[in-house]
């Protein structure tokens, strides 16, 4: 069921994420949690990720992603939202999914 957007490679989404300081304010650090559910549809995979970026801050604590990745509705924060703070973070976009498309 592939729709004309193409579906980011994990390790895209992992560059992107290593652009992104997860140590961000609190609604910012929300949205990149909802973002990953949207993209990885609430799987296991995507709460891995979430958790595995959240961890690299200093705030992190141990179940929160989980606890926050369970609340997530279907709908609200879309997966645009990583590649744009990656993009105020300095990632180079285009450069970074002509490497993954590859």
């Amino acid at each position: 069921q592939r729709t004309v957007d193409r579906l980011t490679p994990t390790g895209e989404v992992e560059e992107l994420l290593g652009h992104i300081p997860a140590d961000l304010p609190y609604q910012e650090w929300v949205s990149v949690l909802m973002a990953l559910h949207d993209r990885f549809g609430g799987s296991k995979e995507g709460l891995a990720l979430a958790d595995r970026w959240s961890a690299s801050g200093a705030k992190y604590r141990k179940g929160e992603v989980a606890a926050k990745w369970r609340s997530f509705k279907r709908n609200g924060v879309s997966w645009a939202t990583i590649p744009a703070l990656a993009r105020q973070n300095g990632a180079d976009l285009s450069d970074i999914a002509r490497r993954w498309a590859a």
